[in-house]
């Protein structure tokens, strides 16, 4: 419901700070998204996330209906995706053909700042952001929150309302109900829940910016 994560109704999932990738390659299994885009910034723990994924496509092309490629994206920064989709054509990915849908899961070792195109084509309705923020938020992932289609809805490791640039609009509402949400993969901290609301849209971040800018 509007309270939770609602991952059943999600079709693309953006996981700031995937770490080994855990959650995304177990939420775009389970939950049988469309996109899980995950990001980390410490090449040792994307470095075992790249690992998981190889793992995840060998495991898909020996026990499932599906099949699985495995690759390096060719950019400026590392990349690696899995793309899964249904044995219609041997070693051809579903992306290309009229049957079936092709569904991928992809990993980027960078700042966050440096997808703000992807994120911004993609549309994620669910975000969790695993990541400890000492001090106030950086830019880069307050633009990125800033992008988020209406109605998205945020786990975080830590409360980010207080933790928000004075002078941007504070764009979500917390959904929590009572304590902090216990999760399967972190049993031993609650996430806090939030929802996307109309206020303060993306396209008015970099005015906002700009504005910061003039004043100091």
């Amino acid at each position: 419901d509007r309270h939770h994560l609602n991952v059943k109704k999600a079709k693309v999932m953006l996981d700031i700070g995937s770490g080994s990738g855990k959650l995304a390659i177990q939420c775009f299994d389970r939950y049988k998204l469309d996109r899980v885009i995950g990001v980390e910034i410490s090449s040792h723990r994307y470095g075992k996330g790249v690992a998981a994924l190889q793992s995840y496509a060998g495991y898909i092309n020996k026990n499932s209906v599906y099949s699985a490629s495995y690759r390096e994206m060719d950019a400026s920064y590392k990349g690696h995706l899995v793309h899964v989709y249904p044995k219609i054509e041997s070693g051809t990915c579903g992306c290309s053909t009229s049957n079936g849908r092709c569904r991928v899961l992809e990993m980027y070792n960078t700042d966050i700042g440096n997808l703000r195109t992807l994120v911004l084509s993609a549309k994620p309705e669910v975000v969790v952001m695993d990541v400890m923020i000492h001090g106030m938020l950086p830019e880069s992932i307050v633009e990125i929150l800033s992008l988020l289609p209406v109605g998205a809805r945020i786990a975080t490791f830590e409360k980010i309302d207080d933790k928000w640039p004075a002078q941007i609009p504070f764009p979500f509402v917390p959904t929590n109900r009572g304590d902090s949400y216990r999760t399967s993969w972190n049993s031993a901290h609650g996430f806090l829940l939030w929802r996307r609301t109309s206020r303060f849209m993306g396209d008015q971040f970099s005015t906002s910016i700009r504005n910061r800018a003039t004043q100091s």
